[in-house]
């Protein structure tokens, strides 16, 4: 099996795993190819949600506690989870499908999605209709920095774009001419301020 991690993220498991399983804790974001062994299933705990596969390949998205989301490329997988009266709830996934769960409210969401959000894996930045907070949410795990909103934004975001292993500033320049704002890049800080007329 091979797991790539996005940045910011981390996996733990026991050497070795147990005889009859193979179980990883998961913390922020991975994706996985998973060899079959139908012996043994191949289950991701992230935030208590339980992912479990036999021989598969797909993402977890779990940075918030909150909010966790499961996207099957390959195979089938089966998601477990809390309903609204605290039992256990799982789902099936088919190839293509997406499961979004919303911890504190209990909410599950189904749908199908774009393969492209995977992208981070070969080094894509892969934007769809994301906002400012998601872009510079992304901006500053992809980067490791810390952005500042010097004042609010002019107009709402909707970004559909992707960058393929583009440095920051090139990134920056871009999504600035787009929204209308200007950047500083100082050590491990980036300041966003609206451009001036």
């Amino acid at each position: 099996s091979i797991i790539y991690l996005n940045s910011g993220s981390s996996v733990n498991y026991l050497k070795g795993f147990q005889n009859n399983k193979r179980e990883i804790q998961l913390t922020g974001e991975a994706y996985f190819e998973v060899a079959e062994d139908a012996d043994r299933p191949f289950t991701v705990i992230a935030h208590g949600i339980a992912t479990t596969a036999l021989g598969t390949v797909f993402n977890i998205h779990a940075y918030s506690k909150n909010a966790i989301t499961v996207s099957l490329a390959e195979g089938k997988v089966q998601v477990e989870f809390k309903n609204e009266e605290d039992e256990i709830h799982d789902q099936y996934l088919m190839a293509g499908e997406q499961v979004a769960y919303n911890r504190g409210a209990k909410t599950v969401k189904r749908g199908s999605f774009n393969p492209q959000i995977n992208g981070w894996k070969d080094g894509i930045l892969y934007f769809e209709n994301a906002n400012e907070k998601e872009v510079f949410e992304a901006l500053e795990l992809w980067y490791g920095l810390n952005f500042l909103l010097g004042e609010p934004v002019k107009k709402e975001w909707r970004i559909n774009a992707s960058y393929d292993n583009q440095n920051l500033e090139s990134i920056l320049t871009s999504l600035g001419y787009i929204q209308g704002f200007d950047f500083k890049i100082q050590d491990k800080e980036v300041l966003i301020t609206n451009k001036l007329k």
